[in-house]
C-alpha cells in the first residue's frame, strides 16, 4: 500500500486538473458554437440564454471532478488517522 500512497496523494490534483481542462475545452466549444449556426433562437435573449445554459453545462465537469477529488482527499485524510 505504501507504493500507492503517492498515487492517492496526487489523485485529487490530477482530477481537478482534468476537470479544469475539460471545462476549458467545453467552454471553447460553446464559444465556437455560439459563433455558428448551431444555436437556434428567435431573439437575442433566447440566444443569450442558450449560451449561458451551455456554459453552465460546461462547468458541470469541473464540479463533478472537484467532488470526486474532495472525496479522495477526505479518504486520504481519514486513512492517515488525522482528525477530519
Amino acid at each position: 500500500m505504501d507504493k500507492l500512497e503517492h498515487l492517492f496523494k496526487t489523485l485529487p490534483i490530477v482530477l481537478l486538473a482534468y476537470g479544469v481542462a475539460r471545462t476549458l475545452g467545453e467552454c471553447f466549444e460553446v464559444r465556437l458554437a455560439g459563433a455558428g449556426p448551431e444555436l437556434y433562437g428567435e431573439t437575442e435573449w433566447q440566444l443569450r440564454m442558450l449560451i449561458y445554459t451551455a456554459y453552465l453545462r460546461a462547468f458541470d465537469s469541473l464540479f463533478f471532478y472537484a467532488a470526486i477529488a474532495a472525496v479522495v482527499h477526505w479518504m486520504n485524510v481519514r486513512g492517515r488517522g488525522a482528525p477530519a
